[in-house]
């Protein structure tokens, strides 16, 4: 079994079969980890635009160049219907994912995520310190 990490930081904006697909060909499993937060993005059209388009059309190329498994990272209350933007974001992505049918699909939902220094009021509520 060879493990082979191949890292890529695209520009976003043009993310395309033509501009990074040669990067995914060949591999077994494509992870999307990309989000932010509202603050971070500086607004709600900038978060959406950040976690949903970044993800959905950086996983659409590893779905044209025949990536078999794709993962990504959500959130723990992620759901499509929520009235919470950053709930209803999360839930989203993973119903985009899903209708793309890969032959593989995980989705990781997990609590709260160790920020930092950036921790927000509920990470530093919730977390350990």
């Amino acid at each position: 079994m060879y493990i082979i990490f191949s890292y890529l930081t695209p520009d976003f904006e043009k993310i395309s079969m033509e501009t990074v697909g040669g990067q995914f060909k060949g591999k077994d499993v494509f992870f999307c980890t990309l989000g932010t937060t509202q603050r971070a993005a500086g607004s709600a059209a900038a978060f959406r635009h950040v976690d949903y388009d970044y993800a959905v059309n950086c996983t659409k190329v590893a779905k044209e160049a025949n990536v078999p498994h794709t993962v990504y990272v959500s959130s723990q209350g992620a759901k499509a219907s929520s009235w919470v933007l950053y709930f209803k974001v999360k839930g989203e992505v993973e119903e985009a994912l899903k209708e793309m049918q890969f032959e593989k699909t995980s989705i990781f939902r997990p609590g709260l995520l160790d920020r930092g220094d950036k921790k927000r009021f509920a990470e530093k509520l919730y977390g350990k310190g």
